[in-house]
């Protein structure tokens, strides 16, 4: 899958948050990232290490795209 791809798949899922919450383009990604962490907690997942894996995933992808 290319970067390109995973951002699709990242504008999908955010388009869909939108037509469910009612949220428009300039909050959608703050609340979303958001209710995550409530759902995190709920489900007793580490966030923080969630989003530490999530960006070192992240860079190693950018890196290897350029």
């Amino acid at each position: 899958m290319t970067n390109s791809q995973r951002a699709e798949q990242a504008h999908r899922a955010i388009m869909y948050f939108e037509q469910n919450s009612g949220d428009d383009r300039e909050n959608s990604l703050k609340d979303l990232l958001c209710n995550l962490m409530h759902w995190a907690d709920e489900q007793a997942e580490d966030f923080d290490d969630a989003l530490r894996v999530a960006r070192m995933h992240y860079e190693a992808e950018v890196h290897e795209e350029a």
